[in-house]
């Protein structure tokens, strides 16, 4: 009978020791020409490796993230009405959080507002780009962000 029930809690243990895939709550942001847009939980971010795709549907303007195993090349679409910004080669690294986040989606139109610095002085001088999508990683704990940015021309 010991030996069952040293079997039974070291297989326990075993189990609890293993790396389960967990969730991490974010927080989903967005606006459009510095304008935050109530998005409430009509939006759908997807995470896509290769032939796989992970869709999150949202609560209260927070989707539980699951831990990404593999490291290169994730697709991130963020869907908000008929419109969808999609971004590409991400890490596992980037994705997954380590502290409370937001993601901030967003989008610029012409003409920018110099006072965010997402572009450097001869880009906001050049007519030819039409509008900015942009994501923002902004951790709510401590460190700094990851910014990355769709430069759409005419």
């Amino acid at each position: 009978m010991k030996k069952i029930l040293i079997i039974i809690v070291c297989l326990f243990l075993i189990n609890c020791s293993k790396d389960k895939s967990k969730t991490f709550p974010i927080i989903i942001s967005y606006s459009i020409n510095d304008s935050n847009i109530d998005i409430k939980n009509n939006f759908t971010i997807s995470v896509i490796k290769e032939k796989d795709t992970l869709i999150f549907y949202p609560k209260d303007q927070i989707i539980n993230f699951e831990k990404l195993n593999e490291f290169n090349n994730y697709i991130i679409i963020f869907k908000h009405n008929k419109r969808s910004i999609v971004f590409d080669n991400f890490s596992n690294k980037m994705l997954n959080p380590s502290q409370k986040m937001e993601w901030k989606f967003g989008i610029e139109n012409q003409p920018f507002n110099v006072e965010n610095k997402i572009l450097s002085t001869e880009e906001y001088n050049d007519k030819t780009i039409k509008e900015l999508e942009y994501i923002q990683f902004n951790p709510l704990e401590f460190g700094d962000g990851i910014e990355k940015i769709n430069i759409i021309r005419e």
